[in-house]
Order: structure tokens, then C-alpha cells, then sequence
């Protein structure tokens, strides 16, 4: 049987294009199986597994430099990720921020998207191995820290650095900051779990200079509660140790050693 074929002109392409009409009766109804199972939700009709996991996290950052704020930086994240797994594929969606409608969307998005990624690895775990006693690992200190104190304490380590040594003249600043954040995720198995957590740092960059040039070092603490940081002037003092000790570097005298490597013997 022929397939009837319809030659067209545009404005655009004053060439004419010819284009064959298929005859759908003897197409093999791959295209419609497909879009029935879709429609239908999947495979026949089965969407094995789904898993969902939401999250945000919020903090402050403050650096100082020379006695002066130089930034103040807020931070707000959220997100939100649906998975509906059909077979051994993966559909995924992904949300940076949280709106009720948005949530919507993605949620009966989710099983509408094409399947990506076919493995055995890329499924949901047995439901024997998911976790269900989970202890609590004690992540989450919140420090209640204000622009003013983070200004204050910046200000402190600043200057405790550049107290060690009068040839540190600059400084490339001094940053406190806070963090928490938090996770929640759940799936059809019946797992639903999460966590909070949070993070602090406080850390100091100087810089010194002498007849040899200029050195930089710097010094940090880090931990999960504010208790358990490093205090201001301690940061300090090891930043400005760290750099003072990188200046007046001496050169090598001018030596001579024997080389002591081996020779391979070729194979005979």
C-alpha cells in the first residue's frame, strides 16, 4: 500500500518540503501501550516504591576585616525530592523551595516523567534493612549568635592575631558563623526518619610581610555546639603564630650530596 504524500511551500523556506502521512493502521501500537501504561500509572498499572525526602537549613555568616564589616550573609534553603521507582527505573523531581502548589505539582509529576537510570542498584532497599531503632547521635547544638556578637567576636580574633607580631600589618579577615539544618525522610515501605544538625565556625587569615616578602597563614575551629569551639582569642593567636613563623625565611646553603639511587639491571 502506498503512503500518500503531501508537498508543502512556506514563506520562510520558498523550497518545497515533502512529507509522508503514515498509515496508522499498520502501526505495532508501541507508542499507545506506552502511553497507556503512563496514563495507567507505570508498569500495568504499578508503581512499585516511592520515596520522598525534605529538607532546609538556615544560618549567618559574618566576616570583619581590619576592624571593619566587610559582609553579612543570610542563608535560607529548602528543598523537597519525590521518587517513584517503576521496576528497576527511576523517576525522579527536585524542588529548591517549598510552596504548597508547587508541592502539588511535583508530587503527581513525579510518576509522569520518563524512567532513567534502569539498575538494580537504583532502587529502594529491602524493607528487613531499613533502620527502625535510631539512636539519637546528639548533631544538633542551635547557637543563638546575633550580628552583634558575631561582630564582636570577629573583632577579637582580628585582633589577637595581629597582637603576635608587629610585622603582621594585614589581615584577610576574620568570619563567625552558624548553622542548622534538618532532614526528613520517609518511603511506602513505612521508614520515616530524620535529623537535625548544626555547625559553627569561627576562623582568622593574616598576613605578614618583612625584608623577605610577604607570608599568609590562617587558623580555624569548627564543631556542633557552640561550646565546643575554640575561644576568639585562641584563633587568633595560632593564626598570627602560623604567619609570624613563615617570615624571615632563610635559603639553603649552597651543597653538594652524592646521589645514592640504584641502578636496574637490564634482563639478559
Amino acid at each position: 500500500m502506498t503512503e500518500p504524500v503531501t508537498i508543502t511551500a512556506t514563506r520562510r523556506f520558498p523550497c518545497c518540503i515533502a512529507t509522508a502521512t503514515p498509515d496508522r493502521s499498520r502501526c505495532d501500537g508501541g507508542a499507545r501501550t506506552r502511553r497507556r501504561r503512563r496514563d495507567r500509572g507505570g508498569d500495568g498499572g504499578r508503581r512499585d516504591r516511592r520515596e520522598t525526602d525534605v529538607s532546609q537549613a538556615v544560618g549567618l555568616s559574618v566576616t570583619v576585616r581590619k576592624d571593619i564589616v566587610e559582609t553579612i550573609a543570610y542563608n535560607r534553603d529548602k528543598g523537597i525530592g519525590v521518587t517513584v521507582y517503576v521496576g528497576s527505573a527511576r523517576p525522579r523531581e527536585q524542588r529548591r523551595f517549598l510552596r504548597r502548589r508547587h508541592t502539588r505539582h511535583r508530587r503527581q509529576g513525579a510518576g509522569d516523567r520518563p524512567a532513567h537510570g534502569a539498575g538494580p542498584l537504583r532502587r529502594t532497599r529491602d524493607p528487613d534493612r531499613l533502620a527502625r531503632d535510631i539512636p539519637d547521635l546528639d548533631l544538633y547544638h542551635p547557637w543563638n549568635l546575633t550580628v552583634e556578637d558575631a561582630i564582636a567576636l570577629g573583632r577579637e580574633t582580628e585582633a589577637a592575631a595581629l597582637a603576635v607580631d608587629p610585622r603582621l600589618t594585614n589581615t584577610e579577615g576574620s568570619t563567625v558563623s552558624r548553622g542548622e539544618a534538618e532532614f526528613v525522610y520517609a518511603n511506602s515501605l513505612g521508614f520515616l526518619g530524620g535529623y537535625r544538625n548544626s555547625r559553627h565556625h569561627i576562623d582568622c587569615a593574616v598576613i605578614g610581610k618583612d625584608e623577605g616578602g610577604m607570608q599568609r597563614d590562617f587558623w580555624y575551629t569548627a564543631a556542633r555546639a557552640q561550646e565546643d569551639l575554640q575561644a576568639p582569642g585562641v584563633v587568633g593567636r595560632i593564626a598570627g603564630e602560623r604567619t609570624a613563623r613563615r617570615l624571615n625565611a632563610r635559603r639553603l646553603a649552597r651543597w653538594s650530596a652524592r646521589c645514592c639511587s640504584r641502578r636496574r639491571k637490564q634482563p639478559t
